[in-house]
């Protein structure tokens, strides 16, 4: 690596564990991050390696030849995602924490507070950070291009608090191994934007009780509607584990995957179909008609569902309230906060990239249909799943519903909101929910959305 150094102020030591009198570095196109990794891990070096290409910067702390630390580990959000599909903590202890960050309450990183509050306990937070890191690791390991530096420091290294102590040997080892096998893997499954589809039980035989806990944690992803890295997202897995084993279930003859656009349309067809078919919902949970017999007493349009009518679960219930609050933008002609009324997917897409399981709720003719989350929950029985499925939506709901109040409130005359915010309350508290959610699910919670955006308390009396 002669060629792609310069000098370092001063001369040192070049025993393992401190600083070298080289600083490192280049391209990406003369040293791949095997060498590298490799060439620090020999020396048993001391400092900070950043990895960059365009936009995107990684740094890796070593002590002594092995990672200990990472800027990795201050991507709040994915830590936060990783540790809710895993099951250690609920969207609420992240939703407090973050908020107690953002007032200055809390300073401590989000898996410190996690720890000091008793959230977690150090093996979980370990375990998960690693993954997080193992994952961004290996995903540099296939740039073709970029620059890297490597910048000795024994100071830096020695104050820095360690987190996790990674061995780089067989780090690389496993690296060389998923590259050799990725290739393979996506000739198969495509990319993130493919759709996994189950394929009938007569076309092959069915999985057997021999599957690992995380193949049937996949297995019950698999619906013929969640892409390929919304499987990645709530699997908890990492993006190579999902990848193989869906992979494999290709191999064995019970997925298939199928083009974005091909299964949207497929899906479209299904709920066009579903909308007009009086027999839809009779069938028995697990099969193509899509479920439980409530069903059978809901034979409706989603989006027609009216916010005073029985709703199945809270998602229902903020669905129905957005769809109402959509209807009105429309109905008004309202500019709308992003310019682009009537409502498209490309949009609740953007609300919802805070909790990627929300992906259950689709948009049609402007408007949310529940379906696709109705048939989740219904089929979905592992609990941490539901538990995603359920808050993720909720919260995305919540957020979109604030927005739609606010854009109301503010481009309506007083008065004329007033009475509207009334009527939708009144809707509200007449609302029956069959199935109760998790704390804090309720249509209180949506009532307090519209009061927000009034200077008195709402009740089915005011404004009228």
């Amino acid at each position: 690596m002669e060629h792609s150094t310069k000098n370092a102020a001063g001369a040192g030591s070049t025993r393992p564990g401190s600083t070298s009198t080289k600083m490192l570095e280049g391209s990406l196109r003369s040293f791949n991050l095997f060498e590298i990794l490799q060439f620090l891990r020999l020396g048993g070096m001391n400092g900070i390696l950043s990895v960059s290409r365009e936009d995107e910067r990684i740094q890796l702390m070593f002590r002594e030849g092995k990672i200990v630390n990472s800027s990795v580990f201050t991507h709040r959000q994915r830590l936060g995602e990783l540790l809710l599909v895993r099951g250690a903590i609920s969207r609420r202890d992240i939703d407090d924490i973050l908020e107690s960050q953002r007032t200055g309450e809390i300073t401590a990183p989000l898996g410190q507070a996690l720890l000091d509050r008793g959230l977690i306990d150090q093996e979980t937070l370990a375990q998960t950070l690693r993954l997080q890191l193992e994952e961004e690791i290996w995903s540099l390991m296939g740039w073709n291009d970029g620059e890297f530096r490597f910048d000795p420091s024994d100071t830096v290294v020695e104050t820095a608090p360690s987190i996790i102590e990674i061995e780089i040997e067989p780090l690389i080892i496993e690296g060389v191994r998923r590259q050799d096998e990725w290739k393979t893997i996506t000739q198969h499954i495509g990319d993130d934007h493919a759709v996994p589809v189950p394929l009938a039980p007569e076309t092959h035989h069915e999985p057997d009780t021999s599957l690992t806990p995380s193949e049937w944690r996949l297995l019950s992803l698999i619906n013929g509607s969640l892409t390929v890295g919304s499987i990645v997202d709530r699997s908890g897995l990492g993006r190579f584990e999902t990848y193989r084993i869906l992979a494999n279930f290709m191999q064995q003859g019970w997925i298939t995957c199928e083009p974005y656009l091909q299964a949207e349309e497929r899906t479209s067809e299904a709920a066009s179909r579903r909308v007009g078919d009086p027999s839809f919902g009779s069938g028995t949970a697990g099969d193509n008609g899509g479920g439980r017999a409530w069903w059978k007493k809901a034979q409706r349009d989603t989006r027609n569902t009216a916010i005073a009518d029985s709703h199945r679960t809270p998602v229902s219930l903020a669905a129905a309230l957005a769809n109402e609050l959509l209807r009105n933008i429309q109905r008004r002609r309202i500019e709308d906060p992003w310019g682009c009324w009537p409502m498209t997917p490309l949009i609740w897409q953007r609300l919802t990239n805070r909790f990627p399981a929300a992906d259950g709720i689709a948009v049609v003719g402007g408007l949310l249909d529940t379906d696709l989350f109705d048939r989740q929950w219904a089929v979905l029985t592992e609990p941490t799943v539901r538990t995603l499925l359920i808050e993720d939506t909720w919260a995305a709901l919540v957020d979109l519903n604030d927005l739609l109040a606010e854009a109301l409130a503010h481009a309506l005359p007083p008065r004329e909101w007033n009475k509207l915010c009334s009527q939708l309350v009144a809707d509200l508290q007449a609302s029956v929910v069959e199935e109760v959610g998790p704390l804090g699910m309720t249509a209180t919670e949506l009532v307090l959305i519209l009061e927000r955006q009034t200077n008195e308390e709402v009740s089915p009396n005011n404004g009228r």
